[in-house]
């Protein structure tokens, strides 16, 4: 393996979004030319998925326990966040009505690599029933939610966010220390989507009732899980290391 090999393949993710932010600054010059403004909010946007790709890649890296593959596949599979975004803008630039569907599957992109990188031997079992009884917190909240308010979809999208949930706190509890982190952040989600439901705390839940945004509410609830975990993921893989070399 070549030096500039090595390199791509150990930065792999983070290469593949700079690789995604030139396309899109690239195109965007063509399209209205070169506008410092326009530039900086393209480069800002993308500035926390260069963060999640760089994380992604060390996590990767320092598992010697995945398969290449599987560490190639981690690394670059959070780039299909943008190829349902582009297939979005194509379907509404032609006058058509983007798949429903797409807003709940991006979250599967940065889920199941974390999921896999977060692959260890030890501890597995503690670690499923946690991530499993935080599941089951959200999602009981969630559907408590669903009898009392038709914002939230109970179906396909319903599914799709407990698999990420599932993934991400799976992926969390991967130190031996906090194999409880799954159950902990699903019991706070769960408390969290409850207190929206009966105190409103944004001046939209206050004008149009406490549901209007409740979809906004649970996407935020669902990033702010993901940040959590990304940096828990990332900082048992570098104790894990240090623990290693010391």
């Amino acid at each position: 393996m070549s030096k500039l090999s090595g390199i791509l393949r150990r930065n792999a993710s983070l290469f593949a979004f700079i690789v995604i932010y030139f396309i899109i600054a690239a195109t965007l010059i063509i399209l209205e030319s070169f506008q410092w403004e326009t530039q900086w909010n393209i480069l800002t946007a993308l500035l926390p998925f260069f963060i999640m790709g760089a994380m992604l890649d060390y996590i990767t890296v320092k598992n010697k326990e995945l398969s290449t593959g599987y560490k190639i596949f981690s690394q670059l599979m959070p780039t299909g966040i943008f190829i349902l975004l582009g297939l979005t803008f194509i379907v509404k630039a032609i006058g058509k009505t983007p798949i429903k569907s797409f807003g709940y599957l991006i979250w599967i992109f940065p889920a199941v690599p974390f999921f896999i990188t977060s692959y260890i031997k030890d501890n597995y079992r503690k670690r499923m029933f946690s991530a499993l009884l935080g599941t089951g917190f959200v999602g009981a909240a969630y559907l408590y939610l669903t009898t009392v308010t038709n914002k939230l979809d109970n179906k396909y999208g319903f599914i799709v966010y407990l698999v990420c949930i599932f993934l991400i706190f799976y992926a969390a509890s991967g130190h031996r220390k906090l194999y409880l982190a799954g159950s902990v952040l699903g019991f706070i989600d769960a408390a969290v989507l409850i207190y929206f439901r009966n105190n409103p705390v944004t001046e939209k839940a206050d004008l149009y009732g406490w549901d209007f945004d409740i979809v906004y509410k649970f996407e935020l609830i669902l990033l702010a899980n993901f940040i959590i975990c990304m940096i828990i993921c990332f900082l048992s893989a570098f104790y894990r290391e240090k623990r290693k070399t010391a």
